[in-house]
């Protein structure tokens, strides 16, 4: 290793182009090990370690500036040299193979902008509220006369300050400038541009800077009629029924993300067609969905048919939700399920002896059953105690449960029947094939009978 007289020292020591003081704001651009003939890089400089004292006090460095030298120098051990006020060295200790360094830049006031709101779409007429946000960022150096304006032009500023002027901005302090704009009326779109100036210096340099926020005004906002329409005032069970959705964007801008989408009545089953729909609208832009649907024997006789919905975006990503026209009734053939079952009070009786036909009626069915009636029909050897055969039984109403009852005797031994006939109506004025249901009964002889038939005595 090539070590330096302490003459060589003292010529170096002259050389010094400059020797800054503790003051001026820095930042570390390097720190570390340099080796003898090393160099490195910090911004736009390039340092290199030339040689050390013998005794290891002082420390011979190049400094470069974008290719060109700008200076050689000696450093001590523990101080701190600057160069040009921009560059400095401190010479920390000497290690086995060249020394530990620290080289520090100057560090320059830093104003950064931020401008809210960040959205960047806007409607004719619409009051925005911008904030300017502005913050020296750097970690210790001052920025002085500071002047900060705001240029809308040709917007004209409704309400707030759009300038401000202060004698300095210490490193890390913050402040805003609010004030509102009134967005023109406009026929489509237009660009506008917000621009912020901003000027600030520090003891060697002036600085300028210029900020940009770009937005669109919109003509207006979109919106989509929905109509909907059901081909259909009263149906019966099973009956197809054509739907027709039709949306249309009647808005002044486009709708993105839109989505129809439709319910089927309670009791409805879907047959064919569109009842979704996924894409955009223009302005003007209509779409049609057609659907069928058909009625099932769950249906309501009075069967609400819900409403369409329509969801949707504008340019600036607000959401939006509308639904379809008024509500709609659809009166269905509601139709009656009757379930007939006969019994005898007693299924074993002697002969002559009473006993009662039960006809029990029971409608499963959502429609009501009037008219409804039935006819017994006896066996031979089985009379009537009394009254009529057929028996009125008249409403029936949905879920409800009726019953009709007879008398009757069995005038001989043996199995007898009994066979009912039901007919009914629904509330429509529609006649259903008659329902037929039996139930057998077993007539016995008196045992007093038995024994003088058979001559037994007592």
């Amino acid at each position: 290793m090539k070590r330096l007289s302490i003459i060589s020292i003292l010529i170096f020591m002259l050389l010094l182009s400059y020797a800054g003081c503790s003051e001026i704001p820095y930042k570390v651009g390097f720190e570390g090990t340099l080796n003898i003939d090393e160099s490195i890089s910090v911004e736009n400089y390039v340092v290199k370690l030339l040689d050390i004292s013998d005794d290891g006090d002082y420390a011979y460095f190049e400094i470069f500036l974008e290719s060109e030298r700008l200076v050689r120098s000696v450093v001590k051990k523990g101080e701190t040299r600057w160069y040009e006020g921009n560059i400095a060295i401190q010479y920390i200790e000497e290690n086995e193979n060249g020394a530990k360094i620290r080289v520090l830049t100057r560090e320059k006031p830093q104003i950064s902008v931020y401008i809210e709101p960040e959205q960047d779409k806007f409607y004719s007429n619409e009051t925005v509220e911008f904030v300017i946000k502005y913050k020296n960022v750097a970690d210790m150096a001052d920025a002085k006369n500071f002047a900060i304006d705001v240029d809308v032009t040709p917007l004209q500023v409704k309400k707030g300050k759009i300038e401000s002027r202060k004698n300095k901005i210490e490193h890390g302090e913050d402040g805003n400038l609010t004030f509102e704009l009134e967005m023109p009326s406009v026929k489509g779109n237009l660009t506008y541009f917000i621009r912020v100036h901003v000027r600030y210096e520090d003891d060697r340099e002036r600085y300028s800077e210029e900020f940009l926020k770009e937005f669109v005004v919109y003509e207006g906002k979109p919106h989509i009629r929905l109509v909907k329409t059901v081909f259909a005032d009263v149906v019966d069970v099973g009956q197809v029924v054509k739907v027709k959705i039709y949306a249309e964007n009647t808005g002044r801008s486009k709708a993105y993300s839109v989505r129809i989408k439709d319910k089927l009545p309670e009791g409805f089953n879907f047959v064919s067609g569109d009842k979704e729909y996924n894409g955009e609208l223009d302005v003007g832009e209509s779409v049609t969905l057609e659907y069928r649907m058909n009625t099932t024997k769950k249906a309501l006789e009075n069967t609400e048919v819900p409403l369409a919905e329509v969801s949707f975006k504008d340019v600036i990503g607000d959401a939006y939700s509308y639904y379809s026209n008024s509500q709609k009734k659809i009166k269905v053939k509601t139709i009656p399920e009757l379930k007939l079952n006969v019994k005898f009070s007693k299924e074993s009786v002697k002969i002559n002896e009473r006993t009662t036909v039960i006809a029990t009626v029971e409608n499963k069915g959502l429609g009501d059953a009037v008219n409804v009636g039935v006819n017994f029909t006896l066996s031979d050897g089985l009379l009537l105690s009394g009254g009529k055969s057929y028996c009125y039984i008249g409403n029936v109403t949905s879920n409800g449960l009726e019953s009709c009852n007879i008398e009757v005797f069995g005038t001989r031994a043996g199995e007898m029947n009994v066979s009912v006939t039901m007919n009914y109506m629904d509330a429509h004025g529609n006649t259903y094939a008659p329902e037929t249901a039996d139930s057998k009964l077993y007539v016995d002889v008196p045992f007093l009978k038995v024994k003088k038939i058979l001559n037994l005595s007592e």
